[in-house]
């Protein structure tokens, strides 16, 4: 049933969309037409935690920092801030901004005189105290784990004091997590902020249809204070749930960029280019490898999978049952249905193969699929061929036909060692509630980092940033927790890499999740525009774009 009503809202949307426009050529040449899998959310950067929301923000938001476009190393260069000095200690940092950075309020009745107002050091302060505010759940407070005190010191000059050095320190400032925003946009009680945005990027969003459209516009002026102006002035985000209408609406034109999935992966690649069709209509294909990890959690917190305090026995049951489940778990079939046999990298290490740190860890123990061995350990258990063991509940993170088909493998590999399982289709905020509130028991989940570190992933499994945190397992653990503490004192390289790999022992040892794979983007690109290279932590910065010539 679910199934079917995500194909006809689909389907519906289709139509809706293709009335619109019918081809490319009926779009002016300024407009891009984006189609994303997963539905929005709104434009608050306190809720920037999907890849999803943070393309959307990208295009309005700015903040001190940026990667630089077109390269390949994640070096970052000032954006808001024109320059930056750094202590001796290199703990104390000075930001001087630049001077000709404006918002800009689209609303009927705007903030400021001519709906503009100059970007101060005391919005960068403020934007950050929100994000830090540990009441306000911001999705990106961890970002920030290293500041001490932020200040403001005058208009041009904001100051920032670390707790340690941390050579990672202008990329967490070119994420999502640290871009700047108006305090009176986000306190005026006429319009909500998430739905009535106000930044300082040359796009503002001009039309919004939670969550299924987003249009963005170029900032009016926005050229004459700050340089040239984006290629193409109009942007139009889609909200296509559905894999094989995103693929029609590509070869239909109707859309400029397409990552192929397994509806049309075979059929619109050949080899390590598209087919021929596409190549004569001057499509175009860009990879990338993605620094992130694929994983099944385990909510530590659950009394049937996790590991409860005092619970001795009980804990060493439920760590064999966890490595039981990875034994069984169907990576073979994963790879070649969900993946295509091409698009992901198995996660041997947990850490994905590009950071450094990765080479000194040893592949996880139980990360095979070898169905005697997840016998075996789940008799040692304590249950047998499943008997005795309660059903399992796996929630999915999408009511698609790829998540409801992802579940449906997970459910049948570990029903071939006698465990019974359920899988719950669901839509993103009832998903994101039931992780928040610790209601999943075993869940879906990928994290893509924000900035190439190993403490970026590793985050992810401190106690410090449990549910609602980025810890949605809610693991537990003090040696961790210290390793963690040692990594962030650090600002010798070769330690925090010897540091990390000892962190990923641990949870070799402790078994909080199923690491699953490492994806490989592959994106068409249309005869339209020019992309040579993505930058997997700033994946759609529109306002670079060029147009093909």
């Amino acid at each position: 049933m679910i199934r079917t009503c995500a194909l006809v809202i689909a389907a519906t949307l289709f139509v809706l969309l293709t009335k619109a426009c019918t081809k490319s050529e009926s779009r002016p040449d300024t407009t891009l037409r984006f189609a994303l899998a997963s539905e929005f959310g709104d434009f608050d950067p306190l809720h920037a935690g999907s890849t999803t929301d943070q393309i959307l923000q990208a295009q309005i938001y700015e903040g001190l920092c940026e990667y630089v476009p077109g390269v390949d190393d994640f070096s970052v260069r000032g954006l808001l801030a024109e320059s930056w000095t750094v202590s001796a200690d290199g703990l104390t940092w000075q930001f001087k901004l630049r001077t000709d950075a404006f918002f800009f309020d689209p609303s009927p009745n705007p903030l400021w005189p001519n709906a503009r107002r100059r970007v101060t050091a005391a919005d960068v302060e403020w934007s950050w105290q929100r994000m830090l505010n540990p009441t306000a759940g911001g999705a990106g407070a961890f970002a920030f784990d290293l500041v001490e005190s932020i200040r403001s010191i005058d208009d041009e000059t904001f100051e920032v004091v670390l707790a340690n050095q941390d050579p990672s320190w202008l990329q967490r400032l070119a994420s999502p997590y640290a871009v700047i925003y108006p305090q009176e946009a986000v306190a005026r009680s006429a319009l909500r902020f998430g739905d009535n945005p106000v930044g300082s990027a040359p796009y503002y969003l001009s039309k919004w249809e939670p969550p299924h459209l987003a249009v963005f516009s170029s900032t009016p002026d926005w050229a004459s204070s700050r340089g040239a102006a984006p290629e193409f002035s109009r942007v139009e985000f889609l909200h296509v749930p559905e894999a094989s209408t995103r693929t029609l609406m590509f070869q239909r034109g109707e859309i400029d960029r397409l990552p192929p999935l397994q509806d049309a992966f075979d059929s619109l690649l050949d080899g390590d280019q598209p087919n021929a069709e596409l190549r004569a209509r001057g499509v175009t294909l860009v990879q990338t490898d993605t620094p992130d990890l694929t994983m099944i959690m385990f909510n530590m917190n659950d009394p049937v999978i996790g590991d409860i305090p005092g619970d001795v026995n009980g804990n060493q049951r439920r760590v064999l049952l966890r490595k039981a489940l990875a034994a069984a778990f169907p990576y073979q079939q994963w790879n070649t249905v969900l993946r295509n046999g091409k698009w992901a990298s198995p996660a041997l290490r947990l850490l994905p193969p590009s950071l450094t740190a990765t080479a000194l860890c040893k592949e996880i123990s139980w990360r095979r699929e070898d169905r005697k061995l997840a016998r075996e350990l789940l008799a040692q258990a304590g249950w047998p061929d499943g008997e005795g063991l309660a059903t399992l509940h796996l929630e999915l993170g999408g009511a698609d036909s790829a998540s409801i088909d992802l579940g449906r493998l997970v459910q049948s590999a570990w029903q071939s060692i006698g465990i019974r399982c359920e899988f719950h289709p669901q839509g993103r905020a009832e998903f994101s509630r039931k992780l928040n509130q610790g209601k999943a028991q075993i869940f879906t989940w990928a994290w893509s980092l924000d900035w190439p570190d190993a403490g970026n992933l590793l985050q992810v499994f401190h106690s410090a940033n449990s549910a609602p945190g980025i810890n949605k397992s809610n693991f537990r653990n003090q040696e961790f927790d210290f390793l963690f503490a040692a990594w962030s004192a650090s600002n010798d390289s070769d330690e925090r890499n010897k540091l990390a790999a000892q962190m990923v022992a641990i949870i070799d040892q402790y078994a909080p999740l199923i690491p699953v794979d490492h994806r490989r983007s592959w994106l068409l690109i249309s005869s339209r525009l020019f992309i040579e290279m993505v930058n997997p932590f700033a994946p759609m910065p529109c306002r670079y774009f060029k147009a093909r010539q």
